[in-house]
């Protein structure tokens, strides 16, 4: 099979989640949405993170000052009201008038959207910025979490529960994506574990 080339970054879907931030300072709130954001450390002291955030954004600009924020993982039933946090600056707009309510975090007081099914309490760790990029790396550890009580069984908060917005993102448009948790639905293999067979036949060679 040929290939032919493409330019990096735009012509091929990249899958991630759509989430937002909140954060509040001095009596001002402001949030965000995003999908540029995945996690990159699960060690059993630091769940960390990292985020690409436009260094204009207003709430990048709280974050910078109060050190703290909210991250809600977006579920298709809110997918518009989340999208909608994405369109407009804090600056200009109450978002808070985007959705059915605003509650706040148990362990930092962050302000989320009822909606969120999972809200995790995250601290900055660090930001850095690269001359000629837009966005800053925004470094952070996710230090608490809460979920609906409809979304825990037996202890666990599960994938079809929490039902995760898939965002893709190329050239034949950005669209959101919902997962399907039928039997024989979407599901492919279990992670890090799929290929064990072709690695043990590698190795008896």
């Amino acid at each position: 099979m040929s290939r032919v080339s493409i330019k990096p970054g735009t012509q091929y879907p990249a899958a991630t989640g759509l989430y937002v931030l909140g954060s509040e300072h001095d009596g001002a709130r402001s949030f965000l949405a995003l999908s540029w954001c995945t996690r990159f450390s699960s060690s059993p002291k630091k769940a960390l993170w990292v985020a690409g955030i436009n260094r204009r954004h207003n709430t990048l600009a709280m974050i910078r000052e109060v050190g703290t924020f909210s991250m809600s993982i977006v579920s298709p039933d809110w997918a518009d009201k989340a999208d909608a946090m994405g369109l407009k600056s804090s600056r200009a707009v109450d978002k808070a008038s985007f959705v059915d309510g605003i509650e706040h975090t148990t362990m930092l007081n962050m302000p989320f959207p009822t909606e969120a099914r999972v809200v995790m309490d995250c601290r900055l760790v660090d930001i850095n910025e690269i001359e000629g990029v837009p966005n800053a790396m925004v470094t952070f550890e996710v230090v608490g979490a809460e979920a609906k009580e409809e979304c825990v069984r037996n202890s666990v908060c599960t994938h079809e529960a929490v039902d995760p917005l898939v965002f893709l993102m190329g050239n034949d448009g950005n669209v959101y994506h919902r997962l399907d948790f039928s039997e024989g639905g979407s599901y492919v293999a279990n992670a890090w574990s799929a290929g064990r067979a072709i690695v043990q036949a590698a190795e008896e060679k």
